[in-house]
Parts: structure tokens; C-alpha cells; sequence
């Protein structure tokens, strides 16, 4: 009936046949995005404008710095994590965003540091991306508040869209 070499032969061809290729992410599979922040002219809105010397540290609800973001750099847009607590209830990241960080050399007040807090909340949710890649974060329901001391540098802000679920466009714009 059937020889030796045959049944092996048989056996690996269906063990083979059942196999799956090995799972295995690829880079270019998108993540859980990071919050996308552009700065603009408060005089001309469509303008995108650097800010100088920017410094971005993340805090905790009581007002402690957390971890510097970024350090004293010269920017139009920046990249934010959001921190998550947990999966369907409200979650808070707050953010000193300081301007001209270090640069108080003179008594000049265009060139003065200058801190606002920002303040954002959205409601995480849990997106399956594949077995390799696991779960990645979106964020509905965004919103953003701003506290400014009496020399305010950020003088309004936009809300681009709801929801973050990628990269591609800046969700928030701020303009000074």
C-alpha cells in the first residue's frame, strides 16, 4: 500500500501544510499614537511659527514634574505621549510647556521664560491589531485646557480634531 517514505512524506507535507508563517510585527505597523501639538501665529492663524527654546515636561496631578519631554529646542510641532490609567474612564495628561526655557539673560520681556500648563483628557480605548502586534491605544473624546500665568505666551488654542487615532495631522493647535 503505502512505503515508509511515503507515509513520512505524507505526514510532513500536512505538517507543513498546517504551519503558519512566523508572526512577527512589522515597523511599519501603526502603534499607539503620540499627541501631535503645531504651533501658529496668533496674528496670521494659518502661519505655523517656532517657538523658541522650547521645554516640555510631563506632570502628575499634583503639580510635580514627572520626566522632560523636551529640552530647549526650537519648534514648531511637537510629539506627546498620553499617559494611560485605564480603558473607558477619563484620563488626564498635564504638561508644563515652557518657552524660552534658560534664556533670561536681559530684562528684554520678549525673551523672558514662560510657563502654561496644559491640560489634556480624552477616554482611551483598546484597539487589536494582530496576534504579533497585540493592542494598541486610540483616544477618544479629546479636550484641552490651558493655565497661564499673567505673562501668557500660549493665547488660544484649537482642538483639530476629537479623536487621536494616528499620526498623520497635528491634533491640537496652539498659537502665540
Amino acid at each position: 500500500m503505502f512505503s515508509k517514505k511515503s507515509i513520512v512524506l505524507l505526514i510532513l507535507v500536512f505538517a507543513l501544510w498546517n504551519c503558519e508563517r512566523d508572526d512577527i510585527c512589522a515597523e511599519s505597523t501603526p502603534t499607539t499614537p503620540r499627541l501631535i501639538i503645531e504651533f501658529n501665529d496668533i496674528n496670521n492663524l494659518e502661519n505655523s511659527k517656532a517657538v523658541r527654546q522650547l521645554t516640555v515636561i510631563g506632570i502628575d496631578e499634583n503639580g510635580n514634574d514627572i520626566n522632560t519631554l523636551i529640552s530647549r529646542t526650537n519648534t514648531n510641532e511637537v510629539s506627546l505621549p498620553l499617559r494611560i490609567i485605564a480603558e473607558g474612564v477619563t484620563n488626564t495628561s498635564r504638561y508644563k510647556f515652557i518657552r524660552d526655557a534658560d534664556f533670561d539673560t536681559d530684562d528684554n520681556p520678549e525673551t523672558a521664560s514662560n510657563t502654561d500648563i496644559i491640560t489634556i483628557t480624552y477616554l482611551p480605548e483598546f484597539v487589536f491589531v494582530s496576534r504579533a502586534c497585540g493592542f494598541k491605544s486610540i483616544f477618544n473624546s479629546i479636550g484641552i485646557n490651558s493655565e497661564n500665568d499673567d505673562s501668557i505666551w500660549i493665547l488660544a488654542e484649537q482642538l483639530n480634531t476629537d479623536n487621536v487615532e494616528n499620526e498623520n495631522n497635528a491634533h491640537i493647535t496652539l498659537f502665540h
